[in-house]
């Protein structure tokens, strides 16, 4: 089988298993990552390592190809559009129609959109796009790894061209590749540290990755008899190094890593020198060269495409990450289908001869019918005809979103950044994060006074906030401060934002924090403190004995009760809800709660209790019983995702602040 696989085709090189080992390494650390993320931190990089086995492969067979006058731009393609399209297909086919019985019209709305993008093989922008705070979350984007097959089809358009030119044009191989490699490697390291989203995703900051494969490549076909003759220890040295580079990356990266940045040599040097090494040294010949790896290597590319599909559908339905044994289970069925995909089709479509082109035009037409499919169902709004509870789901407990009232310049100028619901003087003044913004909304909504709304991260006086390794600017929390002081229209003063996370650093997520830190906070006065409770507690202390010196009123928002899960769990609003029932309660059980925010509700009350014209609004005392906190109040929902209230919320809050300080 691999003899018919890997050797049906003019000029493809020398099959060696040990590659096909290193991508069973490669696949195993994704769906590993994905699977069990709290387990394999760095998992991640697998996708770096295929970037790397990719461009070394394909780069060989066209470089061989064209020294031999053999190169044909009609049959690469065609190769690769067997190779891709049918196993792709498979899987976005599954994934319309098992959404259309789990995803809420939202939901299969978004679906439809990546799918369009997927079967173009434009994932990577269209995710770029919707990077955006509110945007589904990553983990519930059913074809969000398609992002990685975005950019190798990308690079699979240009290079195969820029290499036929350069043979046309009588110019040097690997002078070229190096030069594309170096000029993809800078922009991406002078570019990670103001803009890692579009350093993740773009194609420009990634081809350096598989040009890696490629210079190698040059390397391999153009000084074969040198390397022959290198001494088989200089050969395990190497791959050995490999070995150490991926290693480390696995225990030294994780998801809030500067990644890819500098930090991708560790598995793309690792992988280049694993292959670089040959087939004959002891790690690849005794352990990449196995049989089990060498399966698994076989069926990698459905392995990498069906995992991810199967457990976001799961996470959707269910509302939360699910237990060990049920994800164990998901890869067990991902191995399953991915072994049934490679026998059935993919073995079938890549043993079929050129003499039958007929096959490939039908696997264009299937591909473009799906993404046209995809179209169809983002302009139709994911049908919202499957889900008639949906539409007054959305209505009711849906958030605003970030409505924009404007502001008037001057305040910009003060405040730096503002929503108002009046170009008059405000007479209200909220200053916090997003859990407050929907306070502002309803606010407006409510009250015939004027509202202003001021965004900061952490509205704590010369404190700064590192979130995901950036910083956010303390000096917009100053300002807004000062201006909140020295505004005489201001009378009444509401802080609020999530305190928790900031405190501790970590998201909460099915019952337990996640165990990596996503925030950090500084203070400005004292850089060298690392203790995230005496930092909050000083900035916070000083924070309130300002604001309680300005004579004004001054609420204190004691943040929105975490609940760990999607809320619209709790919903029959999916198709598949009456088979199966929803989460019940809707509830995050109150001693999980305190357990998590026991040492923020100490700090704040504590300081709380020097200042007593500060009032806390606190939502434990109304959304919590003695066993839950709620997520509902009197059979309304109150949350659009697990921490952020919904319009109902916000509306609910809203009037529990009226009853505070009356109209």
């Amino acid at each position: 089988m691999e003899k018919i696989l890997h050797n049906s085709e003019i000029n493809h090189p020398k099959y060696r298993a040990d590659i096909d080992g290193l991508r069973a390494i490669a696949v195993l650390l994704v769906v590993a990552f994905h699977g069990f993320p709290s387990l394999i931190k760095g998992g991640f990089i697998g996708v770096d390592i295929f970037f790397v086995i990719s461009g070394f492969l394909i780069s060989s067979i066209i470089i061989q190809s064209l020294i031999n006058g053999q190169f044909s731009i009609i049959n690469f393609y065609s190769r690769r559009i067997k190779r891709i399209f049918p196993a792709l297909s498979l899987v976005l086919i599954f994934c319309l129609c098992f959404g259309w019985y789990c995803l809420t019209p939202y939901e299969f709305e978004q679906l439809g959109k990546n799918i369009a993008a997927g079967a173009a093989f434009v994932s990577n922008f269209s995710l770029w796009r919707e990077s955006g705070y509110f945007d589904i979350e990553a983990q519930k984007k059913i074809l969000l790894h398609l992002w990685s097959l975005g950019i190798e089809e990308q690079f699979y358009i240009i290079w195969p061209l820029l290499l036929w030119l350069c043979w046309r044009l009588r110019l040097n191989f690997f002078l070229l590749t190096l030069f594309a490699l170096f000029a993809s490697f800078i922009l991406n390291v002078s570019s990670i540290d103001h803009d890692p989203v579009s350093v993740f995703y773009h194609p420009g900051t990634r081809f350096w990755e598989l040009l890696i494969g490629s210079v190698l490549a040059c390397i391999t076909l153009q000084h074969k008899e040198e390397l022959s003759k290198i001494p088989k220890i200089i050969n395990n040295i190497a791959s050995l190094m490999g070995v150490m580079l991926i290693v480390m990356g696995l225990i030294f990266l994780n998801q809030f890593s500067n990644f890819p940045g500098w930090l991708a040599l560790f598995p793309t040097i690792g992988a280049a020198l694993l292959i670089g090494a040959g087939e004959n040294s002891v790690i690849s010949r005794r352990i990449l060269s196995s049989k089990v790896l060498v399966w698994i290597g076989l069926i990698s590319f459905p392995l990498y495409l069906w995992h991810w599909p199967l457990f976001s559908f799961l996470r959707i339905i269910n509302g939360g990450e699910q237990s060990i044994p049920v994800r164990i289970g998901l890869v067990g069925i991902a191995f399953i289908f991915s072994w049934l995909t490679f026998t059935l089709i993919e073995t079938h479509v890549r043993r079929s001869k050129q003499t039958k082109p007929y096959l490939v035009f039908i696997l264009i037409g299937l591909i473009a019918l799906i993404g046209a499919t995809g179209l169809f169902i983002q302009n139709r709004s994911g049908f919202p005809s499957r889900s008639p509870g949906d539409a007054e789901f959305r209505k009711n407990n849906w958030s605003y979103g970030w409505k924009n009232y404007g502001c008037n310049p001057e305040y910009l100028k003060i405040a730096g950044g503002c929503n108002s619901n009046s170009t008059n003087p405000p007479e209200i003044l909220l200053i916090g994060d997003s859990h407050i913004q929907g306070l502002f909304l309803s606010l407006s909504n409510i009250l015939p006074k004027s509202v202003m709304y001021i965004g900061v991260y952490l509205p704590l006086l010369d404190t700064t906030v590192y979130i995901n390794n950036h910083a956010k600017k303390s000096d917009e929390a100053n300002k807004a401060i000062q201006f909140a002081i020295n505004s005489k229209s201001i009378d009444i003063i509401v802080i609020g934002f999530r305190g928790i996370i900031n405190l501790t650093g970590t998201e909460f997520r099915d019952g337990h924090g996640l165990d990596e830190r996503q925030r950090f906070i500084v203070s400005n006065s004292n850089p060298g403190e690392t203790d995230s409770n005496k930092i909050m507690r000083s900035a916070l202390s000083n924070t309130m004995e300002a604001l309680s010196n300005s004579g004004k009123k001054i609420i204190f928002l004691v943040d929105t009760p975490e609940l760990g899960f999607d809320p619209e769990a709790c919903l029959a609003i999916r198709p598949i809800n009456s088979y199966f029932l929803p989460k019940y309660p809707c509830a995050v059980p109150r001693d999980v709660y305190e357990a998590r925010n026991r040492e923020y509700r100490q700090l704040v009350y504590s300081i709380l209790k020097k200042y007593p014209k500060v009032i806390p609004l606190d939502l434990e005392d109304r959304l919590c019983d003695a066993k839950w906190c709620w997520a509902t109040k009197d059979g309304k929902l109150l949350y659009m995702d697990n921490n952020h209230l919904s319009i109902l919320g916000s509306d609910f809050l809203a009037n529990e602040l009226i009853n505070l300080v009356g109209r």
